[in-house]
């Protein structure tokens, strides 16, 4: 029983490691963090921006959005979905 409530804990408490790029950009400019896993893509989304500022043009900075093998992330699912 006390190896469950670690294992859940562990599950949990888990980080993901994820990489942001720009498409068509260079890799060196990637970004990484490591987000738990119950967490949500729009907590992170300033930060990300801000990594990402120079790319991003000043009246297009309110569009951002995530996507993983071309396919549009959903902003309301959490990050371990």
């Amino acid at each position: 029983m006390a190896n469950d409530r670690e294992v859940t804990f562990q599950v949990w408490q888990g980080k993901i490691p994820t990489k942001f790029v720009v498409p068509d950009e260079n890799d060196q400019d990637a970004f990484y963090l490591m987000l738990p896993r119950v967490s949500y893509l729009a907590i992170v989304t300033d930060k990300v921006k801000k990594h990402f500022q120079r790319f991003i043009q000043k009246d297009k900075e309110d569009e951002v959005w995530f996507s993983w093998n071309e396919v549009p992330l959903k902003f309301h699912l959490p990050i371990g979905n």
